[in-house]
């Protein structure tokens, strides 16, 4: 039994998903959030970091405080909170910061919606010039039949997403955001929009309320119908698909006890 505790509390460096895309794409479990981040950006030879981080996150805990202490002068702006289900509001104005401040690497610390937000305000600033920000921009982008914009050009700038919930959508390169006009939840991806690094840090992990830790869990249920639903996706090799929902016993495992999500996958029956 102790050998099995001390390899679940080991720190590990896996590939996100099993496919050619995703290499390059990793995963750190039991990651110590500040040191990985330190590490990546070296790596990358990043200079301008932008931070969106929980506002809760911030107010309540040191988590924010003591990496932007660790970064100092390489954090070249900031944006705290987002809303829920990532309205194109919030989508936009990350872009916006990420262009004004020349950012070459953005980091996210929240929930699925500072996640998705992230991911999509990348694409957004990879496929919308400057002065077309805009929601209207944004939408046209939508193939409305199927309530996606895939095929998207890549991001330009490198990403690390730091969970704070069980939802799982960090290990997506689709993702959702709302139009706050149309009240549409609507869905972009590129071929390599997921992100560049995850960091699965039980002690950030742990700062979420119980009861919001708990009740996200159902969101990678969300997220898994949301994933089969979306027309003309792609299947792994042997016919499956990969959703939220294969990622949420391995990631509650991971930031509870360190145990590695294994890549299971649900067969699409479409």
């Amino acid at each position: 039994m102790s050998s099995f505790v001390d390899y679940c509390r080991k720190k590990r460096t896996i590939q996100q998903l099993p496919t050619p895309a995703r290499k390059g794409h990793n995963a750190i479990l039991n990651a110590d959030y500040i040191q990985d981040i330190v590490d990546a950006i070296g790596t990358w030879s990043c200079q301008r970091v932008f931070l969106v981080h929980s506002k809760a996150l911030d107010q309540n805990t040191d988590v924010v405080k003591k990496l932007k202490e660790r970064l100092g002068s390489f954090v070249v702006g900031a944006k705290s909170g987002v809303g829920a289900h990532s309205p194109y509001e919030d989508v936009l104005d990350i872009a916006r910061m990420v262009q004004e401040n020349k950012a070459d690497c953005l980091i996210s610390i929240g929930s699925s919606s500072y996640s998705d937000a992230s991911k999509i305000a990348r694409l957004m600033d990879a496929n919308l010039a400057p002065d077309n920000l805009t929601v209207e921009a944004m939408e046209a982008l939508v193939d409305q039949e199927k309530g996606c914009a895939d095929n998207l050009k890549d991001p330009k700038i490198k990403l690390i997403l730091v969970p704070t919930s069980l939802s799982a959508s960090e290990w997506n390169n689709n993702s959702s955001a709302t139009n706050s006009q149309t009240h549409k939840k609507q869905h972009f991806a590129s071929e390599q929009a997921a992100p560049d690094l995850i960091l699965l840090d039980r002690e950030v992990a742990s700062t979420s309320p119980r009861k919001l830790w708990l009740a996200s869990g159902m969101r990678a249920v969300d997220h898994c119908v949301e994933t089969v639903g979306i027309s003309g996706m792609r299947l792994l090799p042997g016919g499956y698909v990969l959703t939220d929902i294969s990622c949420l016993d391995g990631q509650r495992k991971v930031q509870r006890r360190g145990v590695s999500p294994h890549g299971r996958c649900a067969r699409s029956t479409s």
